[in-house]
This record gives C-alpha cells, structure tokens and sequence, in this order.
C-alpha cells in the first residue's frame, strides 16, 4: 500500500487528533472536495483511492493522508483502516464517495462491469461501513466519552430512477440506500450515525462523457434552474458529519436544487 503523508513527515498530522475521517475516492471531483471542506473544517482528513490513481496524480497538495487501495479487495480495505489509526487515530467518521459508472443496455450489456459497479458502488462501501464499526468498538476505551461517529453514503438521486442503459448503477445507488437504514438501525445504539446523500447530476469526471441533451434534460427539470457546485455537495456532507446534525440517522437528503426524478 503507497502512504502519502503531508510534509513527508506526518507533521501536519494532529496529535492522536481525535476527529479523523476517511474518505474514499478521494482524488475523484466530488471526493477531492469534501476532503478539502472537512479539512477546512478541523477534520485528519485519511483519502484512499487506486494506487494507479494515487501514483498518477500531478497534484501534491492533499489536504491529508493519501492512500493507494483497492477498495474492492477486503483486505486493501481492512490495511488501509489499520494504517489510519497508526498514523493518525481510530476514524471517528467514513464517507463512502468512491463510484464508478456504466451504460450498459441490458440486452448487450457487460456482466464484468455490472460485477464492477456493484462491488465498488454498494459491496465495498458495505466492507468500509463494517470495518469502521470494527474499529470504532475497538477503539471505545481510548476514545473521549462525547465523541461521536458519523457515516456518510454518496448515493444518487438515480437511486430512484429507472435511465435507460443504467440497471447496474441504479441498483447499486438503491442498495446504498437500503444499506444506509440497515447501517443507522444497526450502530445507533453504539452511538454512530449513519446517513445517505442523494446528489442529482454534477459534473464531475464520472459524469463528463454526458451529451448536451442529457445535461439539457436534467437542467430542464432542475427546479433551481443550474447545477450544483461540487462544495455544496461537499457542506452538506460536512454538516452531516458535524454536531449540528446530531440527532439525524438514517437520512436520505436529495440534494438536487429540487429534481425530485
């Protein structure tokens, strides 16, 4: 596993900081900038993306921990959570933003890729979840009594749709969905919330081989009249995330400027 520390020496990491967030498809658009506001925020920011991807990249200015990690391979995932405790402390917070798309009409479709959507898009965020709750029981006496957990699952207003070419996408983002109210009934009691948000279309590069006709169409039944700028997607996964969302679970919040399809 490749470890990008800031500084090179950990230096900017806080002390055993006790608010620490792991943020997977950390280097995609969306991702990029929640890890940017919650690290505005006060948040060790812990941002786990493909190796390739993290290798790649020509930006050097991650705003925290950046690991290379398959997400899809359960033991890549339980590495990754164990080498965030060591070089920072127990994540007290996850959001699950890593995604990938397809088009695949189902009368040609590629089974190989329906198997990748479902198992990065639904089954890996599943194996974060259960790794955090791991983590998070493990870490009970080290922890400060009134500190809380948070997750937060990227799904998408898809998740109630029915796009042409997209039944693997759809459902994995109304499996997100299904898994988030599973999650908060399941961790409520040890004292994690857990919450799902429902994006309509963004740009981002999952969405940039959109045709005009497509970005048309949404917009058309886009009641605010525009698209959404990826930091507010971003605030309102911070404010999840924050004390001022204390008492909300188990939430679907669209986030759409009132697309409701």
């Amino acid at each position: 596993m490749k470890v990008i520390v800031p500084g090179g020496d950990g230096s900017s990491i806080g002390a055993r900081d006790a608010r620490v967030v792991i943020v997977t498809g950390a280097l995609g658009g969306m991702g990029r900038a929640i890890c940017e506001a919650l690290q505005a925020g006060g948040w060790t920011v812990a941002g786990l993306d493909l190796p390739d991807v993290v290798a790649s990249r020509t930006d050097h200015g991650f705003p925290g921990l950046l690991l290379g990690a398959d997400i899809t391979s359960a033991g890549e995932l339980e590495s990754s959570f164990g080498e965030v405790t060591r070089l920072a402390a127990t994540p007290t917070a996850l959001v699950n933003c890593a995604g990938v798309g397809a088009a695949d009409p189902l009368v040609d479709m590629s089974f190989d890729r329906v198997r990748k959507v479902i198992e990065v898009n639904l089954i890996a965020a599943i194996v974060a979840m259960s790794l955090f709750a791991r983590h998070w029981v493990a870490g009970e006496s080290r922890r400060p009594d009134n500190v809380t957990g948070a997750i937060v699952n990227i799904s998408s207003l898809a998740a109630y749709g029915s796009n042409a070419g997209q039944s693997a996408y759809v459902s994995s983002k109304a499996g997100l969905v299904g898994a988030t109210r599973v999650a908060a009934n399941e961790l409520g009691p040890l004292g994690v919330r857990v919450n799902a948000i429902l994006p309509s279309f963004a740009s981002t590069p999952l969405t940039a081989g959109a045709t005009d006709e497509t970005r048309a169409d949404y917009l058309s039944r886009t009641p605010l009249g525009r698209f959404p700028d990826l930091h507010e997607m971003a605030a309102t996964v911070t404010w999840l995330l924050s004390p001022e969302a204390s008492y909300v679970s188990g939430a679907e919040l669209r986030v759409t400027g009132g697309r409701l399809f």
